[in-house]
């Protein structure tokens, strides 16, 4: 079998690349690579109804508790959201609701039609987040994945090339944005819908990368930067 690697930007020295997890599939190891079976989510996280706390003061803490301290961010502000600036603001929202359990907020954080799976730009695994349960599934999922974070893991956002600023703003193409600990990436696309920014999908990990899976049955991912755009705009050397 063709074991592969993949990076979860693309090509090009001018973007920041990041090892994915996104280049591993556990279900395709005994797999034929000729046919690409139906990917699926790892067992889901048991839910837990309560905040989490900030953790001890002097003491290291996880992503998830960097995140407990704050007050949850109203659903007033997130009118006035806006890309590609803004777009740590609301994954910061997205974890403050997490922490604090608070599933409600993810109505005006998360467009209808959010799905999370693995850490892949080709969104593999994907399943709705508000599949009956109004996203309590997926906030299970996402505060065991934040937890084993560290506070100070390494935020990346997609490079905003001058040129493209207007496709993130108007909502013409995704922007990309990932947190990242070693060899582990928690990503996140966000899109405008209806003038305002928004989540419309969330990879990750459940119980761990899982490295050196073999995925060429999916192909290449999709590109970041459209060729017809490319073709427009003069990247940095």
């Amino acid at each position: 079998m063709q074991v592969i690697s993949r990076w979860l930007w693309g090509a090009g020295p001018s973007f920041h690349r990041c090892r994915a997890a996104a280049a591993c599939l556990a279900t395709l190891v005994a797999c034929d690579p000729a046919v690409a079976p139906k990917p699926t989510i790892a067992a889901e996280a048991p839910r837990i109804s309560h905040p989490i706390g900030p953790g001890v003061e002097g003491e290291s803490r996880n992503l998830l508790q960097s995140y407990a301290a704050r007050p949850p961010i109203p659903e007033s502000e997130s009118g006035a959201w806006q890309l590609p600036f803004q777009s740590k603001r609301i994954a910061a929202a997205m974890l403050i609701s997490a922490a604090l359990d608070r599933p409600q907020d993810l109505a005006f954080i998360l467009t209808p039609d959010a799905t999370w799976g693995l850490p892949d730009r080709r969104r593999v695994g994907s399943r709705p987040i508000f599949d009956g349960d109004n996203g309590e599934t997926f906030l299970a999922a996402l505060r065991k994945t934040a937890q084993r974070f560290p506070g100070n893991a390494t935020w990346t956002t997609q490079p905003v090339i001058v040129g493209l600023q207007e496709s993130y703003r108007v909502g013409a193409e995704p922007m990309w944005n990932y947190w990242s600990q070693g060899d582990e990436n928690l990503i996140l696309s966000m899109v405008i819908v209806r003038g305002t920014a928004r989540i419309n999908y969330v990879g990750m990990w459940l119980d761990g990368p899982q490295l050196d899976i073999d995925t060429s049955a999916w192909g290449a991912p999709p590109p970041l930067i459209p060729k017809a755009r490319t073709e427009r705009i003069k990247l940095p050397e």
